[in-house]
């Protein structure tokens, strides 16, 4: 999926409207929810077993992990329980430039963060570890 055209129009001939798009991917990539870009970034890796199950309410989660699920803007988390263990990840948006990036973070069961990385989306790559000598920033 490029997400460059998620929710914009139609593209014609890399243009949208006669816009450059390479001025508008930026821009565009910032509306895209951080839950959408979390799902993309989850599949392509396959970090969901196929039969785990999908937690989609705090309470069904270890109160350790309850205080990862607050409501705030621009922060996604998604959950799942295998059987064996609860996999747990949330992300926010993280800014690049012409790209959409993602700051995600993987927790284990007793909310420890077990890693992290700074993720965009490559049109002809898909989604990619950052450089961590970039300059990004994270939005909150």
């Amino acid at each position: 999926m490029d997400f460059a055209y998620v929710g914009t129009g139609r593209k014609v001939a890399g243009r949208l409207f006669g816009v450059d798009m390479n001025k508008r991917r930026a821009a565009v990539s910032r509306r895209v929810e951080v839950g959408t870009l979390l799902d993309s970034f989850l599949r392509s890796r396959h970090y969901v077993p196929p039969d785990a199950r999908r937690i989609r309410s705090q309470e069904e989660l270890p109160l350790a992990l309850q205080s990862h699920t607050q409501q705030v803007d621009g922060v996604a988390w998604r959950a799942w329980d295998d059987g064996k263990r609860i996999l747990f990840v949330k992300a926010r948006r993280a800014s690049c430039e012409a790209a959409a990036g993602l700051q995600v973070m993987f927790f284990d069961m007793d909310a420890r963060l077990a890693g992290s990385g700074i993720w965009i989306w490559l049109k002809d790559r898909g989604w990619v570890l950052s450089d961590p000598t970039d300059v990004m920033t994270i939005s909150s």
